[in-house]
């Protein structure tokens, strides 16, 4: 099972009783986060959660990174997002999962040198 630490292990343990799987469901993240039923309503979910009328007001520089892997937010929503954005920069990675947590040894540094540069160092 993977570790999930907190209030998640409770509801891992659960699930790994009910179905005797050892590991979290690929779609885990997207149920929970949303506090959905399932997959579907998860989806579903996630069509309504948008920036529509806000991204133009933003006028402070914005780093969107995106996994273009994600299941739950479509690549085009983060490419929506830059191009909506005066001051966007958008970094896309094409193994990345939702909140590129699979790659983060890729997008952190980036993040930290993006922040820096923003700052002034």
């Amino acid at each position: 099972m993977h570790e999930l630490g907190g209030p998640h292990a409770v509801d891992a343990a659960v699930i790994a009783a009910e179905t005797h799987e050892h590991r979290r469901p690929d779609h885990w993240d997207s149920i929970f986060y949303t506090k959905s039923a399932n997959e579907s309503e998860a989806r579903a979910r996630a069509q309504t959660l948008n920036l529509e009328g806000v991204l133009g007001h933003v006028t402070q520089p914005m780093l969107v990174i995106h996994g273009a892997k994600d299941r739950l937010f479509p690549p085009a929503q983060a490419e929506r997002i830059a191009r909506e954005t005066r001051n966007a920069t958008l970094v896309m990675y094409p193994d990345g999962n939702h909140v590129c947590n699979n790659i983060a040894y890729k997008y952190r540094p980036l993040m930290a040198d993006w922040l820096a540069e923003q700052l002034g160092d």
